[in-house]
């Protein structure tokens, strides 16, 4: 069986004027609607509870949740690729670097 090379890169078969599909658009407007109806959700919230006052309690909980949560997501992806083999790591990079030329 005949290794891959790893200078072949199969997104780069690609040609240039690939348009995105149903699929993709469908994906979209959903996601669309769905911040629609958040917003939505959240003025209707603001405007019937009259004065919402935040307290700084309040404030400094969804930065440490954000935070947190952010944290957590970068740690895991560094966790991850830093289980890779090296062999894997060094044609990721490679890779990466070749994209940017």
């Amino acid at each position: 069986m005949k290794a891959p090379d790893a200078s072949h890169n199969a997104a780069m078969d690609l040609p240039e004027s690939t348009r995105p599909g149903f699929g993709s658009w469908f994906i979209l407007a959903v996601l669309v609607l769905l911040l629609l109806a958040t917003v939505w959700v959240v003025y209707i919230a603001r405007t019937s509870v009259g004065n919402g006052a935040v307290p700084t309690s309040g404030y400094v909980a969804m930065a440490l949740g954000v935070g947190f949560f952010a944290g957590r997501r970068i740690w895991s992806n560094d966790a991850r690729v830093l289980q890779q083999p090296k062999r894997l790591r060094r044609t990721a990079v490679s890779a990466m670097k070749a994209a940017r030329k």
